[in-house]
């Protein structure tokens, strides 16, 4: 899933749960955001495949449900992202 950071009514809490509910607690991920403005996770992480993007945030360990459905349940968590 991908989330449009330049579109408020794709821009939502409720999307960012979504994207974060489809994710593998098993698998390390990091948020990333593309030059054309869309928001995503992705399994490349620290600085690989950076090519077009403008933004990323710190890696996502697997195993601290950081990403998943307990993550998306996570108000607190999906709010501070």
């Amino acid at each position: 899933m991908r989330i449009n950071v330049n579109d408020p009514s794709d821009f939502t809490i409720e999307n960012l749960k979504n994207m974060m509910a489809a994710g593998d607690d098993s698998v390390d991920y990091q948020i990333r955001v593309t030059k054309d403005g869309f928001l995503f996770i992705s399994q490349d992480t620290g600085s690989e495949n950076l090519d077009g993007i403008i933004l990323r945030l710190e890696s996502f360990l697997a195993g601290n449900d950081y990403v998943g459905p307990a993550a998306a349940e996570d108000t607190k968590w999906v709010q501070h992202l």
